[in-house]
């Protein structure tokens, strides 16, 4: 293992990003600042219908309410969109009474509904194994990245990745369901596995009691991040359960997996991911015709998709570009000059006249305010 000041970043499609650093000064590494287009595998939700069951409500009541089409649900491959996610949260507090919902959501799921997933990380041969595997695979559960790693010292950890979405109890209830998901997922890699503490960005609830109950660790709320701290050393512990055939073996099966549930994704989706997968500069330099390409159809085709989906090309490149900016300028390690640069742009006032449509704000000034 490296010394404590090195952090060993994790490799991976969501892994190879731009990094974004918390407020709790270590250093990170991991999944891509923001997840503006985050859906959740139908499997994963039906744990969250489950709890909703247990308090008196109908799961078809809920998704009828949520306007979500449960005719055609194909099991397998099958992401519920964030706008009606969100809208299922929402109900799901209304409906049940129950604020704290999502601390409980992870105990009607089972591995089955993680699919191969959660057996690759049992059979990977350490946890920091294991989470890159998570890294790559993450779409088969989520459609936004899962997790940012964070190491620092003794301690690492599992910060949950910021979500565009609405405020409040939505907010936190979508914060709380993966915390308790990245929970779920140590103690099964060790059950004995101990939590330092935990961080969460929003301030305490009613119901703050509950987070100690579930953690079993001191809570510290209004942290400026949500994450689980753990022991560094967990990191690159072995495995009891490693077996390194069983693990390659269901990887070509999630693999498999993901490029079917690729094809089912909105088009615009597929393309912010092309481009945020690219280096900081290729959403720049990635034209339209090499995206479509890559998609398998015409740009004529992509173009028409696009529109149905209410945006266009160009609109995306800048939201991409946006999003990355933001997100080097948030790593108080480069400047506004070395953002501009790594981005492709020829000078920084370039990258200030551009930054500025995108966000109404200057790259000095969004830099000095995160």
């Amino acid at each position: 293992m490296g010394r404590a000041d090195e952090p060993v970043r994790p490799t991976g499609s969501y892994a190879d990003q731009s990094h974004f650093s918390q407020d709790h000064g270590a250093q990170s590494h991991g999944a891509q600042a923001l997840a503006p287009d985050s859906a959740l595998s139908i499997r994963v939700l039906d744990a969250l219908l489950a709890a909703v069951e247990e308090a008196g409500v109908p799961r078809i009541d809920l998704l009828r309410a949520a306007g979500a089409d449960i005719t055609q649900r194909e099991r397998i491959d099958m992401h519920m969109p964030r706008s009606q996610l969100q809208r299922v949260c929402e109900l799901a507090i209304e409906l049940t009474g129950n604020p704290a919902l999502a601390l409980y959501w992870q105990q009607g799921i089972s591995e089955r509904a993680l699919g191969p997933l959660a057996h690759m990380v049992a059979y990977a041969d350490s946890l920091r194994h294991g989470l890159d595997i998570v890294a790559r695979f993450g779409r088969l559960v989520s459609a936004g990245p899962l997790y940012q790693l964070t190491e620092h010292a003794a301690e690492a950890t599992l910060c949950v990745v910021p979500q565009e979405a609405p405020g409040g109890a939505c907010k936190r209830f979508a914060s709380d369901m993966r915390l308790v998901g990245f929970l779920r997922m140590l103690r099964a890699f060790d059950d004995h596995m101990r939590v330092v503490r935990v961080h969460l960005a929003h301030p305490a609830p009613s119901y703050a009691q509950e987070y100690a109950r579930v953690f079993e660790s001191p809570i510290h709320f209004e942290a400026g991040f949500t994450g689980i701290v753990f022991e560094r050393d967990l990191l690159d512990a072995s495995s009891s359960y490693r077996d390194e055939d069983i693990c390659h073996a269901l990887q070509a099966v999630a693999q498999q997996r993901m490029a079917r549930s690729a094809k089912r994704l909105p088009y615009a989706l597929r393309v912010r991911e092309l481009l945020k997968n690219s280096p900081a500069q290729g959403a720049a330099r990635l034209g339209m015709p090499a995206v479509a390409e890559a998609l398998g159809v015409s740009v004529r085709s992509l173009r028409r998709h696009l529109t149905v989906e209410g945006t266009t090309y160009p609109l995306i490149v800048s939201e991409v570009r946006s999003q990355v900016a933001k997100q080097m300028l948030s790593n108080h390690g480069l400047t506004v000059e070395e953002t501009a640069h790594a981005m492709g742009f020829s000078d920084a006032a370039t990258f200030h006249r551009a930054f500025k449509s995108w966000t109404g704000t200057t790259p000095g000034a969004y830099r000095n305010a995160h």
